[in-house]
């Protein structure tokens, strides 16, 4: 990620995209919050606001050429979605974003008012160490839309910001850079290498005759396995010792005569007892 050095927009065209697009909220019923289906942000799209119709054409001009120079060959990018996102401090209303990965190669924001307006926010970077960034007003926060980030909420102000996708015309894929990947990659590595030696181990247990040793196996070690072999062939009356199933059954059965003997002794009494009544 960059930030430029100088600013794409100046402090009064900054004022004046506030004050346009709050003016065209109040007139045609408030700031929109479910433009955006897996994030949304309170916001409002630049081609909504007929006073904003200058913006996109002066950002094509001036900041995507400063974003082709660091990361993408010259006249590749364009701008897909551009929007005025406001994050407020009240319990009511959108302070931050969770962190996330955009739907575009590549993102960028600008913040619209001074820091001194609000306490906390910036564009937080998950897998950057000091990957806060809070630019000074018109300057631009440029990345690849797949590093993961978020909105750091605000505690107190107002914050205004212009956020950009950007479409790309060339063959470049961006990668996800977040951790989870790595991890997922690891993981299918040591799968892969577990599956390798789980092979390895059947190899040398069908060359060692079931043993599992490279030496090669013993005639008692043969033999046990041939033993084995017609154990797993016989019957379960003829690894059981002799007579015991017999016996099960007796027991079974004398179990069952008992609780027949009781239950009839339980109906007499009861017979006996209502009757006397």
């Amino acid at each position: 990620m960059f930030v430029t050095t100088t600013q794409m927009l100046s402090n009064i065209e900054c004022a004046s995209i506030i004050n346009d697009t709050e003016q065209y909220a109040l007139n045609n019923g408030g700031w929109t919050t479910q433009r955006h289906v897996a994030y949304p942000t309170t916001d409002l799209s630049v081609e909504t606001v007929p006073a904003l119709k200058w913006l996109s054409k002066h950002l094509q001009t001036v900041l995507l050429p400063e974003f082709e120079g660091r990361f993408q060959n010259a006249n590749e990018l364009y701008i897909e979605d551009l929007f005025i996102a406001k994050y407020e401090y009240d319990s009511m209303k959108q302070s931050g974003l969770n962190e996330h990965e955009d739907g575009s190669p590549w993102s960028f924001v600008i913040p619209l008012n001074a820091l001194s307006a609000f306490t906390g926010g910036g564009t937080q970077f998950v897998y950057l160490k000091d990957g806060l960034f809070r630019p000074s007003i018109g300057k631009s926060v440029m990345f690849n839309g797949k590093n993961r980030h978020s909105g750091v909420p605000i505690t107190s102000g107002i914050r205004y910001i212009i956020a950009g996708f950007c479409g790309d015309n060339s063959d470049y894929v961006p990668e996800d850079d977040g951790d989870d990947n790595d991890s997922s990659n690891d993981k299918h590595k040591e799968d892969e290498e577990v599956e390798e030696e789980d092979e390895d181990e059947d190899e040398d247990y069908a060359v060692s005759g079931g043993s599992g040793s490279d030496s090669g196996s013993s005639d008692e070690d043969v033999a046990l396995v041939h033993e084995l072999g017609n154990d797993a062939n016989k019957d379960l009356k003829d690894l059981l010792p002799p007579g015991y199933l017999e016996q099960r059954d007796n027991d079974t059965n004398l179990v069952q005569l008992r609780t027949s003997t009781l239950n009839a002794e339980e109906i007499r009494r009861n017979y006996l007892r209502d009757k006397s009544r």
